[in-house]
């Protein structure tokens, strides 16, 4: 996938880590992105995506569209682009399913995964955001609701343009400290 000219969600993630050096190799194009077309942890996240949003839609009794919409904006001189994997009809909500190993709880996939449904609320310009999540094959299917932060959304636009301009720039991000 090509990951070039942009800013994405999982980007974001990074980016707030203040791991701005891999990525800045990645985005530079003097490093290539990792080949994920045979991790075996990702594959099996997104083969098991809809079935995830079809529990989901299930147990919340709603209806689901826009499956894999992608959101595009320029911010600020830095090109954005988010795909949000559906929306909640009738609502001003998005879902985001996750699959991650039977021993992850699910406050850690929030920590981990908070920049980027964060950064897709304000794509998609939508104030929550569903998380349904599977763990590993033994146990239960947990979804939370998390809500807007435009707090948090603020430090992230701030840090968004910082980074980009090393890339502008061609310039080489501090490596291993907090931005």
């Amino acid at each position: 996938m090509n990951r070039i000219g942009f800013i994405g969600g999982s980007d974001c993630v990074k980016i707030m880590r203040g791991d701005w050096y891999d990525l800045w190799e990645i985005k530079t194009q003097r490093k290539e992105p990792d080949d994920l077309s045979y991790n075996h942890q990702v594959q099996v996240g997104i083969r098991t995506e809809n079935y995830n949003l079809e529990v989901f839609a299930k147990e919340y009794e709603v209806e689901l569209e826009n499956f894999q919409k992608e959101f595009v904006m320029n911010w600020n001189g830095v090109p954005l682009k988010g795909t949000i994997d559906a929306s909640v009809k009738d609502q001003t909500a998005i879902v985001e399913a996750k699959h991650t190993n039977s021993f992850t709880k699910i406050d850690a996939q929030v920590d981990r995964y908070y920049p980027q449904l964060q950064f897709y609320m304000w794509l998609s310009n939508t104030t929550l955001c569903y998380f349904p999540n599977f763990f590993g094959n033994g146990k239960p299917w947990k979804c939370v609701a998390i809500p807007k932060d435009g707090e948090f959304i603020d430090r992230l636009k701030e840090k968004l343009v910082v980074f980009w301009q090393y890339v502008l720039r061609d310039d080489e991000p501090p490596k291993g400290e907090e931005l």
